[in-house]
């Protein structure tokens, strides 16, 4: 009896711990929400923290506040427009000087002497149809130069040497139309001019120039001179007893292997370069052995130049222009 009190005792006192586990659970769920809910609003406050300085909030400073102006403003297109026009036109221009930088064409006298051993003694102006119409400052050029070249010949010939070899480095260079303009000028009954073809790569046109013939055979074709080079010089000497001057065109050197032959033959030479065309090793050889004592250089003749890029050769050249033209050439000359 007195141990089951003692048990009944005991069990009625740890009911009485009942509720306050209960309250204790409880209490422990509280805690643990309200924990989580604490971590929750700590990493938004960081986050907010994190964003407030790196978006630089706080170093802005205000220096006009907005507003709304009382009236529209202007329309800033036509400065845009400008601006435009103002960077294209310096593009352009830059690359114009660029070009003209990079070009390595023979334009001026000035530029041929620079890279040539011989010194430019004629500068042929390029003629327009409109120029042989009717007097023009270029067709003035070009005679005076000319007549420089007929002068020189005449000179040479007086002296009993009348064989003139009109020689070039390249095709198309012009020496077929320089000795028929020289023809025309010293041509007469008491001085006549014989004009020989002794290019067979290209053929003349006009009825009063000869050509080396052997019957109907062309002793210089298909560069045939070393079988007739006999034939050529008898020819040759024929033509110089009856005539004032012979005039022999020969073909380019580019084409011809054997232009020795007349070069040392006939050293009487009158080289013809084109202008506008860009040098090369052929003319550089050519006008090394051109340079040599061997051959009596009478002239070199520029030819087909622009007459605008004659003034550092001619002086002034008597043409009109436009007000504009005078004025810039007068600021690139410094002519106030």
């Amino acid at each position: 009896n007195v141990l089951n009190g003692e048990v009944n005792r005991l069990y009625t006192y740890a009911k009485k711990f009942a509720p306050h586990e209960s309250r204790i659970s409880n209490m422990e769920r509280e805690i643990a929400t309200a924990e989580q809910s604490y971590l929750q609003l700590l990493n938004k406050l960081n986050l907010a923290n994190t964003m407030a300085s790196a978006s630089g909030e706080n170093v802005i400073e205000i220096i006009d506040y907005p507003f709304v102006p009382e009236r529209p403003e202007p329309s800033k297109k036509l400065i845009i427009v400008a601006a435009g026009g103002v960077g294209t036109f310096t593009m352009i221009a830059a690359i114009l000087i660029i070009m003209a930088l990079l070009d390595a064409s023979i334009t001026t006298v000035q530029r041929f002497e620079r890279n040539s051993e011989l010194t430019v003694s004629s500068a042929i102006p390029f003629l327009f149809p409109s120029d042989f119409k009717k007097p023009s400052g270029s067709r003035l050029i070009h005679d005076q130069q000319l007549l420089h070249l007929a002068k020189i010949i005449n000179t040479q010939s007086e002296n009993g040497d009348n064989v003139f070899v009109f020689l070039s480095g390249q095709q198309n260079e012009g020496k077929h139309y320089i000795a028929r303009q020289l023809k025309r000028m010293i041509n007469s009954k008491e001085s006549p001019v014989s004009l020989i073809n002794a290019d067979w790569s290209k053929k003349f046109t006009q009825q009063s120039e000869e050509d080396f013939k052997n019957g109907k055979k062309t002793l210089v074709e298909n560069n045939n001179i070393l079988k007739n080079q006999h034939k050529i010089k008898a020819q040759i000497d024929e033509l110089s007893k009856k005539n004032h001057a012979v005039f022999v065109v020969v073909p380019p050197t580019n084409l011809m292997a054997d232009y020795h032959f007349w070069l040392e033959n006939y050293p009487n030479v009158i080289y013809v370069f084109r202008a506008g065309r860009v040098r090369n090793a052929v003319d550089d050889r050519l006008e090394e052995f051109i340079s040599s004592e061997q051959v009596n250089l009478l002239g070199t003749v520029l030819n087909q130049m622009d007459v605008d890029a004659m003034e550092d050769f001619v002086g002034e050249v008597p043409r009109r222009r436009s007000k504009i033209r005078v004025i810039i050439k007068r600021i690139l000359r410094r002519d106030f």
